[in-house]
């Protein structure tokens, strides 16, 4: 009886480890035609968005990444001349949740400002997107660069954030990535959050349309 029990429970650990390491490596979840279709669809964010004239930069991204598209942008208000960029990724969940700002940034020799918040962005009246917010600041001999980066994970159910994107976000067929990001002048600099809700107000309704919309 006893090495029954055991027996049993060694099955039921070995099933539950199985079925972790699917989720966790998106075993159940990948779909090439879903993935290449995410892919081709970034295309059809505009370049022109209310004001904001936008123009493409290459972005040396690593294959080992194993992502399905990449969009990188610089937005620039027409009137105001504040620049905005956006680096918009899609694919398998598992590669999409690693390498948020707060890894991939710091990598790059920056550290955090200031503590990440979480906010919403106003919306037309249906659950608000939710992101994460922080200002991160490198020091080099030529001076100090201020960036404020919002971001975010786009999957069934809109824009949100999560402490551990990779549970939070297992099972999803595709997964996207934004971020918004705004060099600033200094650390001080006056409605430095300004220039990106406002942009995103704009951008978030263009890609709930050209990206996510469901047919009929």
């Amino acid at each position: 009886m006893y090495r029954a029990v055991l027996t049993i429970s060694a099955v039921v650990v070995l099933m539950a480890s199985g079925v972790v390491h699917g989720l966790w490596t998106d075993r159940w979840t990948q779909n090439p035609a879903v993935l290449t279709a995410a892919a081709e669809r970034l295309i059809d964010v505009p370049t022109t968005i209310g004001k904001w004239h936008g123009a493409d930069f290459e972005m040396n991204t690593d294959p080992k990444l194993n992502l399905s598209g990449v969009l990188a942008r610089r937005y620039v208000h027409q009137e105001t001349g504040k620049v905005v960029t956006i680096y918009l990724a899609c694919g398998r969940p598992g590669p999409v949740c690693v390498h948020s700002p707060d890894v991939c940034y710091r990598a790059d020799g920056f550290d955090e400002a200031e503590t990440e918040k979480r906010i919403t962005i106003p919306g037309d009246g249906k659950e608000p997107p939710e992101f994460k917010t922080a200002r991160f600041l490198r020091r080099r001999a030529d001076g100090e660069t201020h960036v404020r980066i919002l971001w975010a994970w786009h999957g069934r159910d809109g824009w949100k954030v999560s402490d551990n994107p990779r549970v939070a976000f297992a099972g999803e067929k595709v997964l996207h990535k934004l971020y918004v990001i705004r060099e600033l002048a200094g650390p001080n600099e006056p409605g430095e959050m300004e220039a990106c809700t406002e942009f995103m107000q704009e951008l978030l309704p263009i890609l709930e349309d050209r990206l996510f919309a469901r047919p009929g």
